[in-house]
Parts: C-alpha cells; structure tokens; sequence
C-alpha cells in the first residue's frame, strides 16, 4: 500500500493527556464523526495517540465501539479506513484490550513512516495463519486466490478458505473482475461485517 491516499491526523491529546471516562471516549468518538467529511474517498484517518500518556479502559473501550459503529453505521465509507497511530505501551495495550474484548481487530502503525512502508500490527487477535494471510494480501496490495495461494506456498483451498474466513471479519474484500466471475482480492481495514459482543 501507498501513501498516495490521504491521511488526515487528528491528534487525540487534545483532549487530554489523561483520557479517563466512557465520556471521554465518546467525546473522541464525535470529533472523529466530524472530521469524516474531509477524509477522501480513498482515505486514512488517523488517531494519533502520541502524546496520550495513558487511557483507562472505559475510555479506550468507547473509542473501540464508537469507531466501529462509525463503520458498521456506514459513515465511514467504502475506502476509507480508521487506524491507530503511535502511542505508549501503557496506551496501545489498553486500546488492544479493548479490541480483545469486542472480538474486533484494529490497526496499528508505529507512525507515518510505519503506513508508507506498510509496517502495521494488529489490536486485538487473529490466528497466526489467517494474520500471516492478511498480511501477505496487505504487501500485494491486490491478488486472486491462485495468486496469494502461490505467494504463500499452500494449497488454492486452504488460501480461498482462509480469504472467507478474513472476509466474513470485514478484513478483506472481494471484488469480481470480469463477467466470467473471477474474483480478486484486497486488505481492508473496515471490518464491514464485524461480530461485536
């Protein structure tokens, strides 16, 4: 992936360094609603977490929720991505939490150089092989199944169920190609069709 997509940051901190509170998170939450606007089609917007210097879980819990309603809800659209950006550990591992306990994933980028050279780690947890996948479409950007398959060394079955099961979590979308059906693939930060608790 390239950065020829705009990146909008909003920097979290502003309100606060200390974030604390269901509150708190919903008020992140409507900012972050109000800037969607300005996200390009084809955008990222990122929540900068830099100089957060810690969040407790109700708050980062509200974060976790209100973004993904954003998405479920269809105002973050087809496209656009939300992501996670910098951080301390204190902060990263409450934010992950959070996904944990939703049974979502996010993504995380250590800072703007981390989303250019596509160096990102999840929030929450994905089995090995099916985050291994993910990532291996992430570096091709687009691929059919046979493609990736190969790219990977497993079988076309083994490859098609795994991009189902990324898929059915929102984390992967499939688009047809031609008018004979054939399908590719492409990484997506959207969870479209999440499972929340």
């Amino acid at each position: 992936m390239n950065l020829r997509k705009k990146l909008l940051i909003e920097d979290i901190s502003q309100f606060g360094k200390i974030l604390s509170g269901r509150e708190k998170g919903e008020e992140v939450v409507r900012h972050v609603k109000s800037r969607l606007p300005l996200l390009t089609e084809d955008g990222f917007l990122a929540l900068n977490m830099d100089r957060v210097e810690t969040i407790d879980y109700p708050a980062a819990d509200e974060m976790v929720k209100g973004g993904f309603a954003l998405t479920w809800g269809g105002e973050v659209k087809k496209g656009q991505h939300l992501i996670w950006l910098g951080g301390r550990e204190n902060v990263l591992e409450t934010i992950a939490a959070a996904h944990r306990n939703r049974s979502v994933v996010g993504f995380h980028f250590k800072d703007v150089e981390g989303l250019r050279k596509d160096q990102w780690h999840l929030l929450g947890e994905l089995p090995g092989h099916l985050e291994y996948t993910l990532r291996e479409l992430f570096r091709a950007s687009v691929a059919n199944a046979q493609e990736l398959a190969d790219q990977m060394g497993i079988t076309l079955g083994a490859c098609q169920n795994r991009l189902t099961n990324l898929m059915h979590q929102g984390l992967v979308v499939r688009e047809i190609t031609n008018s004979r059906g054939k399908y590719i693939y492409r990484f997506s930060c959207r969870q479209e069709k999440p499972n929340p608790k």
